[in-house]
């Protein structure tokens, strides 16, 4: 499969990916910015619909928020905020600790065979 074909692909399921990983540009360590919407969930006090346009910090230290962040970015942006709060190598990590709808996680496993590589 080309990469329009895989494109394609992506958009007849309703999904949204990075054309690569290599293009992902978020931090390893430390924090990543989340706009509020995104944040909101990962945090209950924070008040999204008073903080539109907002972004908060999540803390990259714990791998379990970084599992649930990741899931967040995953499943509610699109690729262009993919790109800029993900990080290939904790993506690839983190991975199999990911818990995804089946059709998301065939669609970023069938574009990126290197997030099952060492499954």
């Amino acid at each position: 499969m080309d990469d329009e074909d895989l494109r394609r692909w992506r958009r007849a399921r309703g999904q949204t990916a990075p054309d690569s990983l290599s293009w992902l540009r978020g931090p390893a360590t430390g924090h990543v910015w989340l706009p509020a919407w995104i944040a909101g969930v990962l945090d209950p006090t924070i008040d999204v619909s008073a903080n539109i346009g907002k972004e908060f910090a999540v803390d990259l230290t714990f791998d379990a928020t970084v599992v649930a962040a990741y899931q967040q970015v995953i499943t509610r942006s699109d690729a262009a905020a993919q790109i800029e709060a993900l990080n290939r190598d904790l993506l690839i990590r983190i991975w199999p600790q990911l818990t995804l709808p089946d059709s998301i996680r065939e669609v970023w496993e069938t574009s990126f065979p290197e997030l099952t590589a060492g499954v």
